[in-house]
Order: structure tokens, then C-alpha cells, then sequence
């Protein structure tokens, strides 16, 4: 027992003497401090889904009948105030286009319309950057004074129509791009 306790005291005396004489060279330039380093291993941990997950395409189709409604929406204020810059930003590409020429034949007859339609809508197809709403609406609109915007009710024709529109997804935004109108009678 006292050559192995004798063997391990020698062993703490070397071990403290290698570290003393490397705290203290006896130089003046200090002894660079080794920096330890560090492998990574990749490893897979769990993690919560993204803040931005993508959305369903129920979500989608959510998104796209809310953007048709507010394109109707802004459609109706365009042609009531003979402004097709209201509706920019709802429509674009050859709806927008439409929408002009539409607001210019009203503004050649010297009249405005004002939009009276019941709709029927469902979004009938869906991806994550384009959509398909078919719309079977009763169209009541009507041409009013462009100043006075009077009458502001009148009785429209009653048609029953069937639009077929597509949007597009546009720097973040689902517009209007085209769209098909026929008669349902």
C-alpha cells in the first residue's frame, strides 16, 4: 500500500511541477493559451413549424373569395365614378384593360353605372398562385347621372349571368386577370 501511495504522490508532484513550468517559462513574452475547439456533429432536434407555415387550400380559397368580393367591391366604385385607377390593384392585365374601355364607352354615353348584383360564387380551383371563381349572378345594374350619381335606385334587367374569372396571385395579393361572361337563360 505505501510503494502505491508513494507511486501516486510522485505521479501529483510531476503532474504539479509540468504545470508550474508552464505557467512560468521564464520568458517575457507570455505563453499563447491553447483555444479549445469544438467539433459539431449534426444532430436532429424537433422544432416548431415555421411562423409562415403555407397555408391549405382551403385557406387559399378563403383568401380568393374575400380578394373576388373586394374586386366587385372596388369594380363598383370605378364604374360609378368613371375612375378606373380605383380598381387598380384588384384587377390587372386584360381585366384591367376591360374595366378602361368599359369606363370610357360609359363616359362617351355620358353616363356612370351603378352595380346591383347578387352572387353566387364558389372558387372551383385552387394552387397556391392562381384560382378559378365561377360566379352565377343576377346582374340589376344601372346607368346613372355621372355627376349627380341620381337615380340612386332603379329597377335593373334581371339577368342571370355566369362569370368565369381568373386570379392571380401578384406580389402577394389575388387579383383579378380575366374573366368570361355568359347568358344563363
Amino acid at each position: 500500500m505505501t510503494a502505491i501511495r508513494a507511486t501516486v504522490m510522485c505521479v501529483v508532484w510531476a503532474i504539479a511541477a509540468i504545470a508550474l513550468a508552464a505557467c512560468d517559462s521564464g520568458d517575457a513574452s507570455p505563453t499563447p493559451t491553447p483555444t479549445p475547439t469544438v467539433a459539431v456533429s449534426p444532430t436532429l432536434t424537433p422544432t416548431e413549424p415555421p411562423a409562415t407555415a403555407t397555408p391549405s387550400l382551403e385557406e387559399i380559397a378563403d383568401e380568393v373569395a374575400e380578394a373576388y368580393l373586394a374586386y366587385w367591391d372596388a369594380y363598383a366604385e370605378a364604374v360609378l365614378n368613371l375612375d378606373a385607377s380605383l380598381v387598380e390593384g384588384f384587377a390587372a392585365g386584360e381585366e384591367l384593360e376591360s374595366i378602361r374601355e368599359e369606363i370610357e364607352e360609359l363616359r362617351a354615353e355620358g353616363v356612370a353605372m351603378r352595380v346591383v348584383v347578387e352572387h353566387d360564387f364558389a372558387v372551383v380551383d385552387v394552387t397556391s398562385t392562381d384560382a378559378i371563381v365561377i360566379d352565377e349572378l343576377v346582374n340589376n345594374s344601372f346607368t346613372v347621372d355621372p355627376e349627380t350619381k341620381e337615380p340612386p335606385e332603379a329597377e335593373g334587367s334581371g339577368n342571370a349571368l355566369r362569370d368565369t374569372v381568373t386570379l392571380e396571385l401578384i406580389d402577394g395579393r389575388w387579383v383579378v386577370v380575366s374573366g368570361t361572361r355568359e347568358s344563363r337563360e
